[in-house]
């Protein structure tokens, strides 16, 4: 197929260059998109299946899941059209290799690289999944790596939303053998902690260079991760620490309930982990245990004997979510704790020495809610007589006169507990954190770091208990810490509709700030972005200042109107007569020939300024009339029979393109080779 599609131009703009890549049912060519001159890739279905509707549906359903993602970590689709029966798919062209090649190459991973990658592969999951889509076939080649770094997220062929039921029947498992969930092994319809787990296996075999399972049929690998217990990664892969391997170990949790909870929980451990793993206070994360509803127990609440006894402690079991108190009866101190926890205890029955055992009559207890320092608490009256015991008379509480004589010692006063509350440490260094909370006797614990556009490096972005509220000495508040915005790699917009490029650069996938700026242009139409600051494929910090320029067309040149030249007096007769005096006439407008054809423009070659240094290139430009402007960098990977005498620094690539005619006085983009 790669011999007779090299060449072929589909629908007059896409013309096919060589295979990248392929699957099961399609292809994946470079091609050049003669329209917008850049390079993309092309996705067409293999021929053995470009008549089938069922493959054409799934074909069509990725294009239109895929685009409608925009995301730094998702490959971006532009087009979508059919050549004859052929039908295709225009995306964005990646260069670099795939995780398959990359496990292939290095074999284990280092730690570090390996958690980076997992992290992007999250992070495209989860927008992903916010918008509705499960990707259901994770696996290393699907994913990209491009040469700085950054990893894509490719092949939304099976993808679906989270209530689509179409192409998915009963007993059927769509996905890659080696990576598929015990639900969807058992045919069952794919959830978001499916991807989770093929991320934890694509992890997995990351650190190891293999999958947690392994089998000589898909059948055999389906049994597997239904029945089987992964393997322990360290087992293969000492060098993992063990706080990374209970990650993914969750990650491959045979419940799906079991795993995170999302990919944002899910990249937030890894990331956590890359922070603070090295620590030996980091947190291992645990599996939950499955949720049991409790039914509500009620309250047994004592009646006090009539007359002075031992110091009796009785310790009561609240229901549902009342507060627990531990309370003295007989005169011994109240402790109560403003904002403590809730204490469940088992057991009901006394703690202290006694024979006798009060009499108990069912009720509900109702906690104060604010009630100054040593004010018992209060119950509300008992429910109707008919479900209650009531006591007998010889139990009755003493009257108010039956007070304890004077040589009786007096009962002690309640020990106030000193509660502080949190201060709000948002927006603050964590230095700065620390000193604020350190009279107040408490803690801060940073639970992890993430990216943020509005707190700067090494400020706190959010804090857990919130600002305000009370909090015992030694208590801990959890904050996180920015690092500040994300590093992405500049996108390209040049040849583009300038308001689509303005909503593209100013969209959540980047938070940039736009400046649009006009300059004409004869090379490139009105309303088209001409260039860019900073240029394609430069590191950037999301939500920095771009600025881009839009076409206004060509320049005008004004042109004059002729001036009429005076009429040619005659010359005098021998006896003039006296004429008339003349009346004023209008300004005479040189007559118009419609069929007149306007002069056509002047059209000058690209000269061949490639291996040129800038300026010298600018200089030889400027020569037959064009102007030069330097537009961006590229790698030498990137231009197509680039010759080997070219440096770093030196002009690879024009457009127009060399030997092309051009108007004279257009703009001709320079782009120059990094090796960086």
């Amino acid at each position: 197929m790669a011999d007779h599609m090299a060449g072929r131009v589909l629908n007059g703009r896409y013309e096919i260059q060589n295979v990248l890549g392929g699957g099961g049912m399609a292809i994946v060519y470079r091609a050049r998109d003669r329209v917008l001159n850049r390079m993309v890739a092309v996705k067409v279905l293999r021929d053995q299946y470009a008549g089938d509707p069922l493959f054409q549906q799934r074909f069509t359903r990725e294009a239109q899941a895929a685009g409608a993602l925009a995301h730094p970590n998702i490959v971006s689709v532009y087009d979508v059209g059919q050549d004859g029966a052929l039908p295709y798919i225009v995306m964005e062209y990646v260069p670099g290799n795939t995780l398959r090649d990359l496990i292939e190459q290095k074999g284990p991973l280092p730690v570090a690289q390996a958690i980076e990658i997992g992290a992007g592969i999250l992070a495209a999951l989860e927008y992903a999944h916010r918008n509705g889509l499960i990707h259901r076939d994770i696996k290393p080649s699907n994913v990209l790596i491009m040469p700085q770094g950054m990893i894509k997220v490719v092949d939304f062929g099976i993808a679906k939303g989270a209530g689509d039921l179409s192409l998915t029947s009963a007993g059927t498992a769509l996905g890659t053998a080696a990576y598929l969930s015990p639900e969807q092994a058992r045919g069952e319809g794919a959830l978001v902690q499916s991807d989770l787990y093929a991320a934890g296996v694509t992890l997995y075999e990351m650190l190891t260079c293999r999958t947690p399972f392994a089998s000589d049929s898909d059948v055999g690998l389906a049994y597997k991760h239904i029945n089987e217990a992964p393997p322990p990664l360290r087992q293969f892969n000492p060098a993992v620490p063990p706080q990374l391997e209970a990650i993914i170990m969750r990650a491959l949790a045979k419940n799906p309930q079991a795993r995170f909870g999302s990919a944002a929980e899910m990249e937030a451990a890894l990331r956590n982990y890359a922070a603070f793993g090295a620590q030996r206070t980091a947190a291992v994360p645990m599996v939950p245990p499955p949720v049991t509803t409790m039914r509500p127990t009620p309250v047994v609440v004592p009646i006090p004997p009539p007359r002075p006894a031992p110091a009796r402690v009785e310790i009561y079991r609240g229901s549902g979510n009342s507060s627990a108190l531990t309370w003295v009866l007989g005169g011994v101190a109240l402790l109560l704790l403003l904002g403590g926890a809730l204490v469940v205890l088992n057991g009901l029955g006394p703690l202290g020495a006694g024979s006798a055992t009060p009499t108990a009559r069912v009720g509900t207890f109702v906690p104060p809610t604010t009630r100054p320092t040593g004010v018992l608490p209060t119950f509300t009256p008992p429910p109707p007589p008919s479900t209650l015991t009531l006591p007998p008379s010889a139990t009755a509480a003493p009257s108010a006169t039956a007070a304890p004589s004077a040589t009786t010692a007096p009962a002690p006063s309640a020990t106030p507990v000193v509660l502080a509350l949190v201060p709000d440490l948002t927006s603050r260094t964590l230095a700065d954190a620390q000193g604020a909370v350190t009279p107040l006797r408490l803690r801060i614990v940073v639970t992890r770091q993430e990216n943020d556009l509005n707190h700067p490096v090494d400020t706190i972005i959010t804090q857990d208990p919130a600002p305000g509220t009370p909090i015992s000495p030694g208590g801990v508040i959890n904050v996180v810490i920015s690092k500040g915005p994300e590093q992405i790699v500049m996108p390209s917009v040049i040849n583009t509709d300038g308001r689509t490029a303005q909503q593209f650069l100013a969209s959540d996938a980047f938070h940039f700030h736009v400046t649009v700026q006009s300059e004409p242009s004869s090379a490139v139409p009105s309303g088209v972005v001409t260039r860019q600051e900073p240029g394609a494929g430069q590191p950037v910090l999301m939500g920095a200042s771009i600025t881009i320029w839009i076409s206004t067309g060509p320049p005008v040149v004004p042109t004059a109107p002729p001036t009429p030249e005076p009429p040619t007096p005659e010359p005098p007769t021998a006896s003039p007569a006296p004429a008339p005096p003349a009346k004023p006439s209008p300004t005479p407008v040189p007559p118009t020939d419609p069929t007149a054809t306007p002069a056509a423009p002047l059209l000058v070659r690209v000269p061949n300024v490639i291996g040129a240094e800038p300026s010298a290139a600018g200089t030889q430009i400027a020569t037959v009339g064009l102007q030069a402007v330097v537009r961006d960098s590229v790698r030498r990977n990137q231009i197509r029979d680039l010759p080997k005498s070219v440096k770093s620094g030196q002009v690879a690539r024009t457009e127009p393109a060399v030997g092309s005619q051009a108007v004279q006085g257009s703009i001709v983009n320079l782009s120059v080779l990094s090796d960086k």
